[in-house]
């Protein structure tokens, strides 16, 4: 058992791993998609991040008949896992039609949407280990003594023994008055 002056130190280490990636849906021909009525929608290609398959959905009328903004669906496609709402999609509400057709972010009759996508995956946990296999002795504080040491003053030596500055080692000395 180890005294209340020894200290044992260990050490553990836990690691999330992620995977980033980005999609880019361009709506090209925007004009003629944005009529297509309340609740409907067109799809994104598929795409691959963290393992898993993605898809976005892009509702340019809104959910319902009285909706004054766009809507954006992200969905996991094909597989048997839910995101972080308990769902399989996540909607996001968008500014209004009017808004992204004078705001300039239709161009050119396009409209581009950059999905970026964190997946968090397990996080593991490495074993913990011994930093150092033999106990640490941690000295009791004794500022006193501790201040001593730092002033106590030595003469410089040499290595033959001499001390510089006495009259054996021939350097002049200048003595304060």
């Amino acid at each position: 058992m180890a005294s209340e002056d020894q200290v044992k130190e260990t050490i553990s280490r836990g690691t999330t791993e992620t995977a980033i990636g980005v999609h880019t849906f361009e709506i090209v021909g925007y004009s003629l998609k944005k009529g297509i009525g309340a609740g409907k929608s067109f799809k994104s290609g598929t795409f691959t991040i963290g393992g898993y398959t993605w898809m976005l959905r892009f509702c340019p009328n809104g959910l319902t008949k009285n909706s004054q903004h766009s809507w954006l669906h992200l969905e996991l496609s094909g597989a048997r896992v839910v995101l972080g709402n308990g769902d399989r999609s996540a909607s996001f509400q968008m500014e209004s039609e009017q808004y992204l057709e004078s705001s300039g972010y239709i161009k050119d009759d396009s409209l581009t949407i950059r999905c970026e996508i964190t997946v968090i995956k397990e996080t593991t946990l490495s074993p913990t280990i011994l930093v150092s296999s033999e106990m640490i002795a941690v000295p009791p504080p004794d500022i006193t003594a501790h201040l001593q040491k730092l002033f106590v003053i030595k003469p410089p030596y040499h290595g033959d023994g001499s001390i510089p500055g006495s009259p054996s080692d021939g350097d002049t000395r200048c003595d304060a008055q």
